[in-house]
């Protein structure tokens, strides 16, 4: 008996730590990134990183590693990527631990972001989007736009792709839609996606009155 709680005592305890949660919101503004920390989390880095173009190699962005800030500036990798066109992502760190990497968006526009609006119309949302950009002369007929959809608080994984405004049908009346959008090169996505918009498909006037 006393051998077994000799035994007991001397066993390692191992715990094991729950990985950071990711950071959020992240926005990139002028190549300025910032994101949003966890509140609940602390003793948490953050380490930045950028993919360029035509590109599926994730590289560190420098002075952006393992940094207890919520904002790094990125414009060190300006030079690097062709057209302005990068991805970014963040990921948080604990205790060697990490958290899923959050891929960044372009709230305020950027010059590989498309610019875009939405008309919602009773059962379908559309996304105006121009012909008339540099991503698109420089690379005709091999870019387009990809359109991320879905009800607001799910995963946008449903998508339309097209060379200009896309129009998404079927949608439930009365309920708010999400939209993300990015270039398209071949079959690959290119620079940082748009921030999410939102927008409340109306119901259409004999459904309202009945």
């Amino acid at each position: 008996m006393l051998l077994g709680v000799l035994c007991i005592l001397v066993v390692p305890r191992v715990f094991s730590e729950a990985p950071p949660a990711p950071p959020q919101d992240i926005q990139v503004d002028n190549w300025l990134l910032r994101w949003s920390p966890d509140p609940d989390d602390g003793d948490v880095t953050y380490t930045a990183q950028y993919s360029s173009f035509d590109s599926c190699v994730w590289t560190d962005v420098p002075y952006c590693v393992h940094i207890s800030l919520n904002s790094c500036n990125v414009s060190s990798i300006k030079a690097r990527s062709e057209y302005g066109c990068v991805m970014l992502r963040v990921q948080a760190e604990r205790h060697g631990q990490n958290s899923p990497s959050v891929q960044a968006c372009s709230k305020h526009g950027h010059l590989c972001t498309p610019d875009f609006s939405l008309t919602a119309s009773p059962g379908s949302l559309t996304v105006h989007l121009s012909r008339n950009t540099t991503f698109l002369r420089e690379h005709a007929d091999h870019a387009k736009y990809r359109v991320y959809y879905g009800k607001k608080g799910e995963a946008l994984q449903d998508y339309k792709d097209g060379p200009a405004s896309v129009t998404i049908d079927e949608l439930q009346e009365g309920q708010r839609y999400c939209t993300r959008v990015q270039y398209l090169y071949f079959k690959q996505t290119e620079g940082l996606p748009t921030c999410t918009q939102c927008e409340l498909i109306p119901e259409s006037v004999i459904r309202a009155n009945s």
